[in-house]
């Protein structure tokens, strides 16, 4: 029998049975240092210790999961003052699943038609400020978006019997109407708060203020499972949640979630409702170990904890005579460290690091050396343009596109118009949009941009390619963001695709 011994796996002669780190080092993933609080993208937040537990403990034996979901929507209620609530596959299904339930309630026959909507109420109001990615959750399950963005489109869109109504906690006090004034214009229609970057309390304050339902992430601040969320809140709505979900078959049948997982953030829930965050004095130390390490380099630092954020946050910032920039120290702490910073945070002379979800001192003492490492290793400004190649060809034109993703292809078209100095400008008709395009040619070497609007994320199309010719070829990698989330990491997060083009 052959048994995996991780001290003796593939070229790495640090891994050591002892090193928590084996289980992926052992695949050939390199484990990171989280600077970015709980993205989804790097996994969260570590469940605590207690949860863990109780995850190891719920795996040893089987239960009914209908009634695992009674003891459950019981003990929420408890723990939070709801009436009920169900543990769902993350945030984003409990907004699905809320969705049905507004839509369909437990009619069998509404449920089974799902996501068709036909002669079905399934309008959902969200106001426009309010718009974020994973809305789309809501169109999943069948639910029309309508998007409001004052006080007469709100009236107008409540005349049409809407199924719910959707608000974003976050973005709340900033929209043009507060959650107690929405509650006495639609007293009769579902209000769903998604507060899933927030966190929870006892007595719950939104239900307090007027929902009906309200979302939490099971897999930030409060540690529980990553892939868990909450849905709280009247005992009817929640009840048809759970069942147009896991493990009935019903539209929200994919969106399974585990004994163990729901055990997991029932922990969870209940040692955040009773303890809250850990000691914010850890949090400050870790971050004034990092400002310790960048003492000798140009950089001014900051620590505060802003509204609504769950630990303090260190800001750095540097003047504009430095040469450098936030997304280049990102990408050099990352490629020589392995330290994620969050790029969305990054600016031409800034960054912002969360210490929520860096592990230790020596984690900490990384960081803040990476990132001074960056400054004393940052690129010389370039001065003149005497290493430019010469542009010798010309893109002006008409260009018709074909893009092969890794399972479909598309036809797109471009229509250009080069400047004297090799820059390019002009439109990019997609399959669905159009959008201008930027860009530059040099020598034979080209690169385009587009940024085509969509709701409720832009997509963008980053193209790279070389000309010989009428002919055009190369990479391009795709992406979609909000606009407060258009940084590098999400403008490609779909990945990469081939492109060829020929002047027509």
């Amino acid at each position: 029998m052959n048994v995996f011994d991780p001290t003796n796996f593939g070229n790495d002669k640090n891994v050591t049975a002892t090193s928590a780190d084996w289980v992926y080092r052992r695949i050939g993933v390199q484990p990171i240092i989280n600077c970015t609080g709980t993205r989804t993208n790097y996994g969260g937040s570590n469940p605590s210790p207690r949860v863990m537990d109780a995850i190891s403990a719920a795996s040893r034996h089987f239960v009914d999961l209908d009634e695992l979901a009674e003891a459950a929507g019981a003990y929420i209620a408890k723990l939070t003052g709801a009436q009920w609530g169900i543990v769902s596959a993350g945030s984003t299904a409990a907004l699905a699943l809320a969705t049905a339930a507004c839509i369909a309630g437990n009619d069998p026959e509404a449920m089974l038609r799902l996501p068709h909507t036909h002669d079905l109420s399934s309008d959902a109001i969200i106001i426009k400020s309010h718009r974020f990615p994973y809305d789309t959750a809501i169109r999943h399950v069948g639910g029309t978006i309508v998007e409001v963005a004052d006080q007469c489109e709100l009236t107008n869109a409540l005349s049409n019997r809407p199924a719910i109504i959707c608000v974003l906690g976050r973005a709340e006090a900033a929209g043009f109407i507060r959650l107690e004034n929405l509650r006495d214009q639609a007293p009769n229609i579902p209000i769903v708060v998604d507060a899933a970057s927030l966190a929870p309390t006892s007595p719950d304050i939104w239900l307090a203020r007027g929902a009906d339902l309200v979302i939490y992430s099971g897999g930030k601040c409060i540690r529980g499972p990553q892939s868990t969320g909450f849905l709280i809140g009247r005992e009817d709505l929640c009840r048809a949640a759970w069942l147009n979900g896991p493990p009935h078959h019903a539209v929200g049948r994919a969106m399974k979630v585990g004994k163990e997982e729901i055990v997991g953030a029932l922990t969870a829930l209940e040692d955040w409702l009773s303890n809250g965050s850990r000691d914010i004095d850890q949090y400050n130390s870790l971050l004034k170990i990092i400002v310790e390490q960048l003492r000798d380099v140009p950089i001014a630092a900051h620590i505060d904890r802003p509204d609504g954020t769950i630990v303090p946050r260190l800001s750095l910032s540097w003047t504009n005579d430095v040469a450098l920039t936030g997304a280049y120290i990102c990408g050099f702490a990352f490629d020589r460290y392995r330290v994620k910073l969050q790029d969305f945070w990054a600016t031409a002379s800034s960054l912002l690091i969360d210490p929520l979800n860096i592990q230790s001192a020596a984690e900490a003492e990384i960081v803040g050396l990476s990132i001074a490492e960056a400054f004393r290793r940052s690129p010389l400004r370039s001065v003149g343009n005497q290493n430019v190649p010469k542009v010798h060809s010309n893109l002006s034109g008409t260009w018709k596109v074909e893009i092969s993703y890794l399972a479909t292809q598309a036809r797109h078209t471009f229509e250009l118009t080069q400047l004297p100095d090799g820059t390019i400008e002009g439109l990019h008709h997609g399959r669905f949009g159009s959008s201008p395009i930027l860009g530059r040619i040099l020598g034979s070497d080209v690169s385009l941009s587009s940024k085509m609007e969509n709701d409720p994320m832009n997509i963008f199309f980053q193209f790279h390619g070389v000309i010989e010719g009428n002919s055009l070829a190369g990479a391009v990698s795709t992406g979609a963001a909000a606009d407060e989330y258009a940084s590098p990491s999400f403008r490609s997060q779909f990945g990469a695709a081939t492109w060829t083009a020929v002047r027509i």
